[in-house]
């Protein structure tokens, strides 16, 4: 599938890039993946960690994009210039004839660059879908590894990366089991029901959250790991 859909980008980057130039791709290229870069860097002050998912979704897609888009105009707009003056001289059947290379380095760069962006993400089909993509797996083993600030878009957007145990929606608890009667425990349980409280706070790369129970006056016990080593729980 997505071996399909870079050879479906690749051809059609033949006949644009032809079209375009070299010059004025040139421009573009290194506008668009500057952004990109940019985009990713900018993450790291943009995705909180209390954000939900979904948000440092959003916000990763938006900035990554966005930056990528106003670089690539900046550049587009060089290149626009500078292939006029390219169109000039005796120097544009060659500049047409190296853009179409370019515009195929360019289509296996970004996809070589998603590929290692999404990896991570709670995204199993798609994951599994570059996973057998054997021009993706012929980048990997051609190229280095992808820049860190890139590889690591995915610990901004799901920090905890815990991986896909259940396919689907998981299983549901059963609610037809009737509770144990509390019988002799009932008055203690009354007696501690308000000093049983819920503690939250920023840990292990996002929003945690444990039980605890009053021990004392400004003194919360809790045998929560999550918790036990926020600085300032609330």
């Amino acid at each position: 599938m997505i071996d399909a859909l870079i050879i479906l980008f690749i051809i059609f980057s033949v006949y644009r890039g032809r079209e375009v130039g070299f010059a004025r791709q040139a421009f573009s290229a290194v506008g668009f993946f500057g952004g990109i870069i940019a985009g990713a860097w900018l993450q790291q002050y943009l995705v909180t960690d209390s954000m939900s998912q979904t948000e440092r979704w959003l916000m990763a897609l938006l900035t990554t994009l966005g930056c990528a888009l106003v670089f690539l105009s900046l550049g587009e707009y060089l290149g626009v210039i500078t292939k006029r003056k390219v169109k000039l001289g005796r120097a544009n059947k060659l500049d047409n004839a190296l853009g179409s290379g370019l515009a195929i380095t360019s289509i296996l760069f970004s996809f070589w660059l998603l590929a290692a962006a999404i990896n991570g993400l709670p995204l199993a089909k798609l994951n599994e879908a570059f996973d057998r993509s054997r021009i993706i797996a012929t980048l990997n083993r051609t190229l280095p590894d992808a820049p860190s600030f890139i590889s690591n878009i995915a610990n901004f957007i799901n920090p905890n990366g815990f991986p896909q145990v259940f396919i689907g929606t998981g299983p549901t608890p059963r609610t037809d089991i009737d509770l144990p009667a509390l019988g002799d425990m009932r008055p203690a349980v009354e007696a501690t029901r308000d000093s049983v409280v819920k503690i939250e706070g920023e840990g292990c790369g996002g929003i945690v959250d444990g039980s605890g129970f009053v021990a004392g006056k400004g003194f919360v016990a809790t045998n929560a790991h999550v918790i036990a080593g926020i600085k300032a729980p609330y």
